[in-house]
């Protein structure tokens, strides 16, 4: 059995077939981010600390790869994110965010209840046709459809059946 390959193992600075680039929001002119998910610091000159002139060369940026266990389904989930450092100031950037913000949608990159995920669960899988725009509630719908939660907290007498009909009631978007 082969082991799958994603884009952002791919640290060559060779374009991929299809690959196209956008600046990465607040760091214009410096990071980019492919189509791919693949992160770019683009070659530039900087004083440091110490008032010495140092060179960044251009780069493909290695992302992090974050493993979150599911002790309830006993497997792990995956999400990729990037550590980038522009004048002295360190940013960790969800790919996935980024991704969808620049190829599928823009949306408040501040805002923490836009949650994106990915329609086949795999997170390692961050192509923009493969990305979703989801509120906590449709997140919870998600996983509880999806049998990786316990469907009844075990303390409350609050089944998550009720966020459920919550989300069912609401009007659509």
């Amino acid at each position: 059995m082969t082991k799958k390959e994603y884009p952002y193992q791919n640290l060559s600075l060779k374009n991929m077939k299809g690959e196209e680039w956008e600046d990465i929001p607040g760091l214009d002119g410096y990071y980019c981010i492919s189509n791919f998910g693949r992160i770019k610091r683009e070659r530039r000159e900087a004083v440091n600390s110490r008032g010495i002139l140092k060179s960044y060369k251009e780069m493909i940026i290695a992302p992090r790869v974050v493993h979150t266990p599911n002790h309830y389904v006993s497997d792990v989930t995956y999400q990729l994110c990037a550590n980038v450092t522009l004048e002295g100031k360190q940013y960790c950037m969800s790919i996935r965010r980024l991704v969808y913000y620049c190829y599928v949608k823009p949306f408040d990159l501040k805002d923490e209840t836009v949650l994106i995920v990915s329609k086949n669960g795999d997170g390692k899988d961050i192509r923009p046709g493969n990305l979703l725009f989801v509120d906590h509630l449709e997140f919870v719908h998600r996983i509880i459809e999806q049998k990786r939660v316990i469907k009844e907290f075990k303390s409350k007498d609050i089944p998550i059946k009720e966020c459920l009909q919550q989300k069912r009631s609401r009007p659509s978007k």
